[in-house]
């Protein structure tokens, strides 16, 4: 059996076949234009998909702090696009944000299900919290209640990690590929962040 690939073919190697064959199965033009027009219809379909999901989770997670909104787009966005969490088998991320912890509200808890199958608790946590501008502002008494709060955190087992306003609104994409390559050890250079 010999490799056959037909070069005019943009799909590449379409088969093995017998050394007898006489032909291979061309895509004609006019085929290979449809499968394209059909593929920029199913890509309008994920994206009014993935509109609409967004402004949903937006309005029933109450987000109401434009980077956070920000934020939370590009995370999910750097998981679908990656395939890993609800788009992957044996694993989950969750992003939950609003998150109530004692007596206070966390941006996001991300929690990671590393192995859902395991009867071994495989679960990841992470606080992930976005500074505005004010933050860097405040008075002494609420830098106090910041850092008390993250030592809470930390006694409860939670790692807290903060980023500015500016991160965000500079690169959200780049900021969630930064908090997912934390988080599930994946390489920041393995991660997507735009096709």
């Amino acid at each position: 059996m010999e490799n056959i690939v037909d070069t005019d073919n943009p799909f590449g190697n379409m088969s093995d076949v017998d050394e007898d064959e006489e032909s291979i199965i061309n895509i004609p033009d006019n085929i290979i234009q449809f499968i394209d027009s059909c593929s920029n219809t199913v890509a309008k379909q994920a994206e009014e998909e993935f509109n609409i999901e967004m402004w949903q989770d937006i309005n029933a997670y109450d987000i109401i702090s434009p980077i956070e909104q920000r934020l939370y787009i590009a995370l999910n966005t750097i998981i679908k696009i990656n395939y890993i969490g609800k788009y992957s088998s044996g694993s989950e991320i969750i992003i939950t944000p609003q998150y109530n912890i004692n007596n206070y509200r966390v941006d996001f808890l991300l929690t990671h299900m590393r192995d859902t199958t395991s009867p071994i608790d495989t679960t990841k946590q992470l606080i992930i919290e976005c500074d505005s501008q004010e933050w860097h502002e405040r008075i002494e008494k609420e830098r106090r209640y910041e850092k008390q709060r993250d030592r809470c955190f930390t006694t409860l087992g939670y790692k807290t990690i903060h980023f500015t306003g500016k991160e965000i609104n500079d690169d959200a994409l780049v900021v969630a590929v930064e908090i997912l390559s934390l988080f599930t050890g994946i390489e920041q250079d393995d991660l997507i962040k735009e096709v």
